[in-house]
């Protein structure tokens, strides 16, 4: 199902763990969780897997497993939106203190399975950018087109309540706890994520 390897046994167990079932145990980073969806993606022929994984603990978290001049695996966490420096349309994006150069981008088309909160076919847009040591800074907006950058009022008044601006912990007006985000450019739908290489240390349970 998930597509050609060179088969060597690192490759078996990432293709075990592409191939597996909603439900299945699975070991990543010497963390045991459960598949609880799974997003088969296709984009002409080259195709990828996307598990969302829930851990012991009950957090989740997705993830991708491609094939490059190697097949990788990729765990991706949400990234704070406010923390990204450029959008998809740039060269270069930063988040936190990290800078990531862009490397592939697309379209393609999925099918989803499980406990998921999206359609069971459509189309999704994508944007990668590549950093140091693995790192990775992505950019999805499923079936999307002409959405609006958007960025955090850090200064001035409230746009909701008209307070003077002062951001809580995550983000949000502590007055009336309204978001303090303000559309003026173009990637306001894209879901952002950050993601590292697990690719020595993921497989199924």
């Amino acid at each position: 199902m998930f597509g050609r390897f060179k088969k060597d046994n690192s490759t078996a167990e990432l293709e075990a763990l592409a191939n597996a079932p909603v439900g299945a145990a699975t070991l990543i980073e010497g963390e045991r969780g459960v598949i609880r969806g799974t997003m088969i993606m296709d984009e002409a022929g080259d195709r990828w897997i996307e598990h969302l994984i829930s851990d012991a603990n009950g957090e989740m978290f997705w993830i991708s497993i491609e094939n490059y001049d190697r097949t990788v695996a990729t765990v991706w966490n949400d990234a704070e939106i406010f923390a990204v420096g450029g959008g998809p349309d740039d060269r270069t994006v930063t988040w936190k203190s990290t800078s990531f150069k862009r490397s592939e981008s697309g379209t393609a088309q999925f099918t989803s399975h499980g406990q998921l909160d999206v359609n069971a076919a459509g189309t999704v847009s994508y944007v990668d950018f590549s950093g140091p040591d693995g790192q990775r800074l992505g950019f999805e907006r499923f079936g999307e087109e002409g959405a609006h950058r958007r960025s955090r009022v850090m200064t001035g008044t409230c746009p909701n309540c008209g307070a003077p601006i002062n951001i809580d912990a995550t983000g949000k007006c502590s007055s009336c706890m309204s978001d303090l985000m303000t559309d003026h450019g173009w990637w306001g739908e894209w879901e952002v994520a950050v993601g590292r290489d697990v690719t020595g240390n993921a497989r199924l349970q």
